[in-house]
């Protein structure tokens, strides 16, 4: 005969937790989950557990088939990663469901698979890439359409994802970093792609000769030590601006001096736009007086 004390959760002698059938255990184990479903980081749902009494965090171990027999420390350090794995999970899949339901599709976004934030890049672009085959390319003028079909798709899709994220309590903040550069750098592709195309159209035309944007040079005298020194990347070739080939626009944004140029004769006679937030360049800015000649004499 096998003698039991008192159980730690119903406080019943004769069995201990590990077989207690109290009928709260099921309602007390979904509250708990809640709470650490409002978690999203494995931070805030190791402190949500450390909070807890011992028998909320054993009855929790008790669900996923661990030792209850040992410490509370050892049992969160357990814990832990499975909770954050199964709501990481939950969030993928809403954030998948956010964006099909966004992009309002003819075909599905992603097909066979659960719905990976890694693969987004490969889903937008055969989703744009199809949803701009569709519009009709008989006139030249079409590219333009589609150029504007993906600045609007790509901006309102971040956009719609950022007021998600915001009205959720930053469920989804450790992915935007990641879909904002994904919907940047896809942007930027696209545009080439079919501003190259629009070019080629162009040059086949004897009759049609694009003309050059007007572009004020601006020459920074004093300029910042963050302008002269930090260290940025170009958003387009992606190789590091030495500060001599710095190019900054009105928006504050940087490109170096070579990528400027393409993009300035690519969006042309069309004034160009940033690469990064879509505004008009009517300006540049430099510190390096042959840069600013260079330009001045465009």
């Amino acid at each position: 005969m096998v003698l039991y004390g008192k159980c730690a959760y119903c406080n019943t002698a004769g069995h201990t937790l590990k077989y207690c059938d109290d009928s709260s255990i099921p309602e007390r184990i979904k509250g708990l989950e809640q709470s650490i479903a409002n978690g999203y980081t494995r931070r805030n749902i190791m402190h949500f557990l450390q909070s807890q009494p011992a028998t909320n965090v054993r009855i929790l171990a008790r669900k996923h088939r661990l030792s209850i027999s040992i410490q509370k420390g050892f049992l969160i350090d357990q814990l832990t990663p499975i909770y954050y794995k199964i709501h990481k999970d939950r969030r993928l899949r809403e954030l998948g469901d956010f964006i099909q339901g966004h992009l309002l599709l003819v075909e599905p976004l992603y097909e066979s698979e659960t719905f990976r934030v890694e693969r987004l890049a490969h889903y937008l672009y055969t989703h744009l890439i199809n949803e701009v085959n569709r519009i009709n390319d008989n006139e030249t003028s079409t590219v333009i359409t589609k150029l504007a079909y993906v600045s609007n798709t790509l901006n309102t899709l971040y956009r719609e994802l950022f007021v998600l994220n915001r009205d959720n309590n930053n469920r989804y903040y450790e992915w935007m970093p990641y879909i904002y550069e994904i919907i940047t750098n896809l942007h930027h592709t696209l545009r080439v792609q079919l501003t190259e195309f629009l070019r080629e159209d162009i040059d086949q035309d004897p009759d049609i000769a694009p003309t050059c944007p007007n572009i004020t040079p601006y020459i920074l005298v004093s300029s910042s030590r963050t302008f002269r020194n930090k260290i940025e990347s170009c958003p387009i070739c992606y190789d590091d601006i030495p500060p001599s080939q710095k190019i900054q626009f009105k928006c504050g944004h940087m490109l170096c001096n070579k990528c400027t140029h393409q993009h300035v004769d690519a969006s042309a006679p069309n004034l160009p736009l940033c690469v990064l937030c879509r505004a008009e360049i009517r300006e540049i800015y430099t510190t390096d007086k042959t840069i600013y000649s260079e330009w001045d004499a465009r």
